[in-house]
């Protein structure tokens, strides 16, 4: 599947377009930095004689700002952010080193075919954190990038808007359950189209429950939704009831905001994990290096997934999320999470899209 055929740029914010008209510089020679990895006195002399850093992030807004804040807080460096779908976003700065206008830092995405493309072309930074060992090998490559929270797909549901005996029927059926006629016109999924994460969860569901099943689901003509952030909206609204592939951060993000929602996964779900690297062409290189360092540390990345209410990837890290505490909660039982390097997977995306498409009465 090609994977450039996926959504085109998000609406950007008046900063992101000023960052866009910016020509960018040229990071100076690697001799000039600090040599090795870990935070050093020389290299947060370094970072601070720069002042600055660009990050590029596909992570939800609010939560990345106050983490990033901890960091401007330690170290006075001014951190501008652009935030932007991960596709897109990937695109965007693919299209800016290639042209030579070196804008970001520091890139975060979730998408791991992504990053190992831009790994292939060169794109990282050749800079490996002090506490790369601490980190699941899966997400992560020596000399290019790294995990920082992990979060799962699910059904979600708004238990404000079904009676008692429908909540505990989706309990006790869960995924299976969105196949009933009970909620026919009441329930949203996630565009297979728009995001790799989600053509690999539909994969995922179709090998458990059959298409047959699926068939089923598209019979009760489910809403598709471009993206979780205003998918998980509607839901929280009242628009549908049910939500299909909506990251356990994004749902859980919204309960803990007070809204009436519960989630589950499948018997078998998919994972998806944010990755953040370092630009080749980084024009505040000690910055970002630092930022780097100072983002990997066991605190940091507890810091960041419980923001996001995201599974921390540091082995040993705190998971304070509460809602783990909850009685309708229960963790995931089965987790694909190399998808992205599985090439019968990617391999086969183009002529799953077309049966999906079929199924569902899709036509862009």
């Amino acid at each position: 599947m090609n994977r450039r055929r996926l959504l085109g740029f998000a609406g950007l914010t008046v900063a992101a377009l000023a960052l866009a008209a910016c020509t960018g510089t040229t990071a100076p020679p690697s001799k000039d930095l600090p040599t090795g990895n870990g935070i050093s006195d020389e290299l947060i002399a370094a970072a601070k004689a720069e002042g600055t850093l660009t990050l590029y992030h596909g992570t939800t807004e609010e939560p990345t700002r106050e983490w990033v804040q901890g960091f401007m807080d330690e170290y006075g460096i001014d951190v501008v952010q652009l935030r932007d779908s991960s596709n897109p976003l990937y695109s965007r700065w693919a299209q800016e080193e290639n042209a030579g206008q070196h804008i970001a830092d520091l890139v975060i995405l979730s998408d791991l075919p992504n990053m190992l493309e831009a790994n292939d072309n060169h794109l990282w930074m050749d800079y490996t954190p002090a506490e790369f060992d601490k980190y699941p090998d899966v997400s992560k490559r020596e000399g290019a990038f790294m995990p920082l929270y992990s979060l799962y797909q699910t059904l979600t549901y708004n238990t404000d808007q079904m009676t008692p005996d429908e909540v505990a029927f989706i309990q006790s059926e869960g995924v299976k359950g969105l196949a009933d006629p009970r909620f026919k016109n009441r329930i949203s999924i996630g565009n297979p189209h728009n995001a790799l994460q989600i053509l690999a969860f539909f994969d995922v569901l179709a090998e458990q429950y059959g298409w047959d099943w699926l068939d089923a689901v598209a019979a009760n003509k489910p809403r598709v939704v471009d993206s979780s952030n205003p998918q998980v909206q509607s839901l929280v609204q009242g628009e549908e009831a049910l939500a299909l592939a909506i990251p356990s951060s994004v749902a859980a993000g919204q309960w803990a905001q007070g809204a009436p929602l519960e989630f589950q996964y499948p018997d078998r779900t998919t994972g998806v994990t944010w990755m953040m690297g370092i630009s080749a062409g980084a024009p505040h290189p000690a910055a970002a290096r630092l930022f780097m360092e100072w983002a990997t540390s066991a605190k940091a990345n507890s810091e960041f997934a419980l923001l996001g209410q995201g599974e921390p990837t540091y082995q040993g890290a705190e998971d304070a999320r509460t809602f783990l505490k909850e009685p309708w909660y229960e963790a995931p039982r089965e987790v694909w999470d190399d998808w992205g390097v599985d090439k019968e997977f990617l391999d086969g995306g183009k002529d799953f899209l077309a049966r999906w498409d079929k199924a569902f009465g899709y036509s862009g």
